[in-house]
């Protein structure tokens, strides 16, 4: 079973406050949880704001706003603070904000347990806004730079009341017994729900859908990553699994140093053209396959 539904009880007071304006924000407030299509091809589209490279950022939503699809940013603690403005903006046209740590390229895995909380802590009290300012959002979901934690990071989410958790990678980084899930399932011993990120079979590897992989690690072009992600698409098509992808804002979004721009565009008129397709963010894929969960 999923636990998001349950914890959900426990942390709905405190993201309404933020969501309502005790916090200072008015943005959207939940409804009813969505039911659960055994026949869309859900797609959440994960977008990481951090570093500096706020062009790049801002030119990756206002292609996504311009065509009005949703999607999750993940913004680090270091990009939102000085970009709430920006941030609550986001918010506050529909978007969901989690948690993408402190800094880019930290290493959670192997950090001292007390390490993590004061990193996460801080971070996440970045990510969340200024309330007495007019600035605040609930944050319900995390995913780790480059997909690094343990033990310890899982148990400090649980204490922080995270609803889920998308450090993961479909075949490539799961929980045990949970290698060859592609869907939101609830982690085992903990009270969150793990999300996979989309992987892809790809030149001959099983690969993270993901432009800073493809970009800095394998040193795909522009074509090949265009290859990449229609693979993407057509094998969740065909396993009936949803499409988790990541785009960057200091790769996708910045068409001076990579040239990956008309690979995000193409796969939106890809996917735009799909009749089944529905983009949710990732919250609201968990809350879909607790949904399926309990028919």
């Amino acid at each position: 079973m999923f636990y998001g539904s349950i914890r959900r009880a426990g942390v709905a007071l405190a993201g309404l406050l933020v969501a309502v304006g005790v916090l200072g924000c008015s943005g959207p407030v939940d409804g009813e949880p969505p039911l659960f299509d055994p026949n869309a091809l859900y797609v959440n589209l994960q977008i990481d704001a951090e570093k500096d490279n706020v062009a790049g950022f801002t030119k990756i939503m206002d292609e996504l706003k311009a065509r009005g699809i949703t999607a999750t940013v993940y913004v680090t603690g270091d990009f939102a603070e000085p970009n709430g403005d920006l941030i609550q903006g986001l918010y506050n046209g529909g978007y969901e904000i989690a948690l993408h740590g402190q800094t880019a390229d930290e290493v959670l895995a192997g950090m001292p347990r007390e390490e993590q909380d004061t990193l996460i802590s801080d971070a996440l009290r970045d990510a969340q806004g200024c309330g007495p300012c007019g600035l605040g959002h609930p944050v319900y979901g995390f995913r780790p730079q480059g997909f690094s934690q343990d033990a310890s990071t899982y148990s400090l989410l649980d204490e922080m009341y995270f609803e889920y958790d998308s450090g993961f990678a479909a075949g490539l980084i799961y929980a045990e017994g949970h290698e060859a899930d592609a869907e939101p399932y609830a982690m085992p011993g903990y009270e969150f729900t793990a999300v996979p990120v989309s992987t892809v079979e790809y030149d001959a590897e099983r690969q993270v859908v993901w432009d800073v992989s493809a970009a800095v690690t394998q040193g795909y072009s522009a074509s090949q990553f265009s290859e990449m992600l229609a693979a993407a698409v057509a094998e969740c098509q065909q396993s009936k699994i949803p499409l988790v992808v990541i785009f960057t804002g200091w790769v996708t979004g910045d068409t001076t140093t990579y040239d990956y721009w008309g690979s995000f565009t193409g796969l939106l008129d890809d996917l735009e053209a799909l009749s089944n397709v529905e983009f949710v963010t990732t919250r609201g894929l968990v809350q879909r396959y607790e949904a399926k969960d309990a028919q």
